[in-house]
């Protein structure tokens, strides 16, 4: 039977972790010296001590709440501005892997402000191993949304493929889009029009490259599959090409699965001569006006297309 090189390592982090965060005493220089290396059971240099802390955190019915006080804890080595204190022998190793730490847990209630003021104060600087730290901190950013906040931001810095201050590009846009909630009791959501925003973008920067619908579709896939099981993805996204006018290639392939009546708008579009925006959500509006009016009251979509359909008519009213 092969030797699992690897399970030593994790089962002696296990326990220090364990034993750590079911102590009432703790401070975060313990934190501090685990974030360099120090104190840990040795597992080599290929991998930076982040990933072992994470690997660390216990299993099972035990994992959640270890997590949500992890990241308590980490929000507190946070809140003791690192960024403009120095700490650790090496105060960039100590940064980055906090910051990866904190895009590994993914824990928003804890981290989204510390997160939010470290940007805020524009003080992170330097690099680890040749790695920007302010990466790091957009992954710790991008995992950790609770709300809308980040959403002009993350506009401004793309607006120019740069802010003053942290770099990001429409596959970073898309990746804040789907993982941005509408607000902070409703996460579990997709932030629509984020999205809708986001994809946009893809289309427009990648408009005349010959893998623009290879492109579209697996970023389009991607925000589908973050939220599984939801029923009206094909509707909302239509919905999304209206409002934010896509061009007609992207609506096209739009990717599935969807309701036959939502194959029927997609395929009247995609056999359509009209190439305009206009003339395009004319055809979208119809086609859920159309499907609106063929569902039985007491179908499960129904209420749904009702919607897009005012929506949609609303949207061109506006626009006309």
């Amino acid at each position: 039977m092969p030797v699992n090189k690897d399970a030593e390592p994790v089962a002696g982090t296990r326990i220090v972790v364990t034993a750590w965060l079911a102590k009432e005493d703790w401070n975060s220089k313990q934190l501090t010296d685990w974030l360099q290396g120090y104190d840990l059971p040795a597992f080599g240099h290929s991998d930076e001590p982040y990933l072992w802390l994470l690997r660390g955190i216990p299993e099972a019915d035990e994992r959640y709440p270890a997590k949500k006080e992890f990241a308590r804890r980490v929000a507190a080595l946070l809140n003791e501005q690192p960024d403009v204190k120095p700490t650790g022998k090496r105060p960039e190793q100590v940064l980055y892997n906090l910051l990866m730490l904190c895009a590994g847990l993914s824990c928003s209630n804890e981290l989204a402000d510390p997160l939010f003021n470290l940007l805020q104060r524009h003080a992170l600087q330097g690099k680890w191993r040749g790695i920007d730290l302010r990466t790091a901190l957009k992954a710790a950013l991008i995992s950790n949304q609770r709300d809308l906040r980040l959403l002009p931001f993350w506009e401004d810095a793309l607006r120019d493929g740069e802010q003053r201050f942290l770099t990001i590009d429409e596959y970073d846009f898309v990746e804040a889009a789907r993982l941005m909630p509408p607000s902070a009791v409703e996460r579990g959501s997709p932030a629509l029009d984020p999205i809708g925003k986001a994809l946009k973008i893809v289309t427009e920067r990648w408009e005349h490259e010959d893998t623009r619908g290879e492109i579209f579709i697996s970023l389009a896939k991607k925000v589908i599959d973050t939220y599984p099981g939801r029923r009206m993805w094909g509707r909302d996204l239509l919905l999304q090409a209206v409002q934010q006018e896509w061009p007609k290639w992207a609506i096209e392939i739009i990717p599935g699965p969807y309701p036959e009546y939502i194959s029927r708008i997609i395929q009247n579009v995609r056999n359509s001569p009209f190439v305009t925006a206009r003339s395009v959500n004319g055809l979208i509006t119809h086609g859920f006006v159309e499907s609106e009016s063929k569902l039985p009251r007491e179908h499960p979509d129904a209420h749904s297309m009702e919607e897009a359909h005012k929506a949609s008519v609303k949207f061109l009213c506006v626009g006309a």
